[in-house]
């Protein structure tokens, strides 16, 4: 039969400390005086301007009726493809198909809200300015925009 064998483990506690007291200042506080300048007054903030009420928004209507209708047109016969693309389109990748007619015009009306617009026309991937347009303005890639003023 085998011995059991077993080992007292002696606890060591730590010393009791004493509780401390916090540290004291090194310069003592100055005893409170009257004082001999009167407060200034504080300082206001600049009120804000009055907000205005916000208008309502104008019905479907009335923005209808602000837009005028306006018909981009361009003569090519022999072309399977133009588009048309400006700040009314954000210059967007994919632009507005222009419709061909029999005698080779290709048009699109559009509804546009009264300013001067910025446009291009797409035909078979090749930009083209608008022969019928006599209003341009220089583009940052070395040609022209064409101008649209809508009244």
């Amino acid at each position: 039969m085998a011995k059991r064998v077993t080992t007292k483990l002696s606890s060591t506690k730590p010393a009791a400390s004493k509780p401390t007291a916090p540290p004291l200042l090194s310069t003592p506080a100055a005893p409170a005086r009257a004082a001999t300048v009167p407060a200034s007054p504080p300082v206001l903030a600049k009120p804000a301007a009055p907000v205005p009420p916000a208008l309502p928004a104008p019905a479907p209507a009335a923005l209808a009726a602000s837009k005028r209708t306006v018909t981009f047109s361009i003569v090519a016969p022999a072309a399977h493809a133009v588009s048309l693309a400006g700040t009314f389109t954000n210059w967007d990748r994919a632009p507005i198909q222009l419709e061909k007619e029999k005698d080779g015009v290709w048009k699109k009306t559009l509804a546009l809200a009264p300013g001067t617009y910025e446009y291009r026309l797409l035909v078979d991937g090749q930009w083209q300015d608008d022969p019928q347009c006599d209003r341009r303005v220089p583009n940052p890639f070395g040609t022209q925009n064409c101008l649209r003023m809508v009244a």
